[in-house]
């Protein structure tokens, strides 16, 4: 099970989950583009990876986090986190790449996503070479 996702499109102004445009491999339809939310179809170890081009504005943060929930928890578990906050950049918004890769052990039905927020002015950038991308890979089985 796998899956490559991006986001194609110009600024992300609304906070949220990240939705992705193009997925590139989506085995076993591992991830919901529409969503973004990829539901895990086995047990095992997967390796996770998101990067994002963030852009502070007027000093004001931004965020993205890799999340975690599995069946029947009411509650979400945050894997990890990047963010891009300048203190004192001024009226210059500040452009950075950020990206995260861990590996999870996950069971059959978790899911996983990418939530962000921005304050301010603060967006998330992308373009058709994919500056926001999403990445799943199972490494090996549980079974």
């Amino acid at each position: 099970p796998r899956f490559s996702c991006g986001v194609t499109g110009d600024e992300i102004k609304v906070s949220g989950v990240i939705t992705y445009d193009e997925c590139t491999v989506n085995r076993e339809k591992m991830m919901n583009a529409g969503t973004g939310h990829a539901t895990v179809p086995a047990d095992g170890d997967y390796l996770l990876s998101f990067t994002a081009n963030m852009v502070s504005s007027n000093s004001q943060a931004i965020w993205c986090a890799l999340y975690k929930q599995s069946p029947g928890d009411e509650g979400w578990q945050v894997l990890g986190m990047i963010n891009n906050y300048q203190r004192d950049a001024g009226e210059e918004d500040d452009r950075d790449s950020g990206s995260l890769s861990i590996l999870a052990t996950l069971t059959e039905g978790d899911q996983v996503w990418v939530e962000w927020r921005g304050y301010g002015d603060s967006f998330l950038y992308s373009n058709p070479y994919k500056l926001i991308s999403f990445t799943g890979y199972m490494v090996t089985s549980r079974s």
